[in-house]
């Protein structure tokens, strides 16, 4: 299309135009898999990996809304109580979501909801707990209607982790995927649920990754195999986070 509008002639002026296209992640790598020529599709990643620039979302927000030059940093210490389990408050909200600013926007607003129908002045720890919950319920309807599989087959099998430990070993995830899924589809369901970013992959000792890109899942499932073998016991998952409130997961 920039080709085509960059082309003059007698009846118009050529126009320098670009194209950028916005594609949900599972979306594009579901493209990318069919694409005839693969590496000659141009692309950068949005990512949110780095929890200031998380963090800015709101504080910008809260700066833009003000009418006299603020901190952006004064929206914390004036609106929340220091800390939640001994955590500042702002690194709580954003080691609990998955990283996207609508789901910080969504924890914070419920929090925030929370203390004004409580009548508090600030958001307190109790105020940030309880709408934890509330988070952990979206952030697990947001998966069910982002995955390739049956929306009532996933979310049966996602119901089963209610309550069972955080962190799983291959044998005990593999235990809890089969009483849904067929054991043909056992590995691939557990890739599914990588993808998904609702499971981790221990890569080293007490070190899981997250990542719902698929080349990158590969990488860490051969780190993983490699960390087992090295000692001598399964590998080991770990639900992500922004689920466990909702799931009741054991520490």
């Amino acid at each position: 299309m920039p080709d085509e509008l960059r082309h003059e002639d007698s009846r118009r002026p050529g126009i320098n135009a670009s194209l950028a296209i916005f594609l949900r992640s599972d979306i594009f790598y579901k493209i990318i898999r069919i694409a005839r020529e693969p590496d000659k599709i141009r692309f950068h990643k949005l990512t949110w990996a780095d929890p200031e620039l998380l963090l800015r979302v709101i504080e910008e927000r809260y700066a833009a809304s003000r009418e006299e030059n603020v901190d952006p940093k004064h929206f914390w210490k004036t609106f929340f109580c220091p800390s939640v389990k001994s955590e500042a408050t702002a690194n709580y909200f954003v080691q609990r979501i998955l990283a996207r600013p609508r789901d910080l926007l969504f924890f914070v607003r419920a929090a925030v909801d929370t203390a004004v129908n409580r009548g508090h002045s600030r958001v307190e720890e109790q105020d940030v707990l309880d709408a934890e919950k509330q988070y952990s319920q979206y952030a697990f309807e947001s998966i069910l209607v982002e995955n390739g599989y049956s929306l009532t087959t996933l979310e049966n099998l996602l119901i089963e982790f209610a309550g069972s430990k955080s962190i799983l070993t291959e044998n005990e995830l593999k235990e809890i995927v089969q009483s849904v899924i067929r054991p043909k589809e056992v590995d691939g369901m557990i890739q599914h649920l990588c993808t998904l970013t609702f499971l981790g992959v221990e890569i080293n000792d007490n070190d899981f990754r997250f990542t719902d890109d698929p080349e990158e899942l590969k990488k860490n499932l051969i780190l993983g195999k490699k960390v087992a073998e090295g000692r001598g016991s399964s590998g080991r998952f770990r639900i992500s986070p922004p689920f466990r409130a909702y799931l009741e997961t054991r520490e």
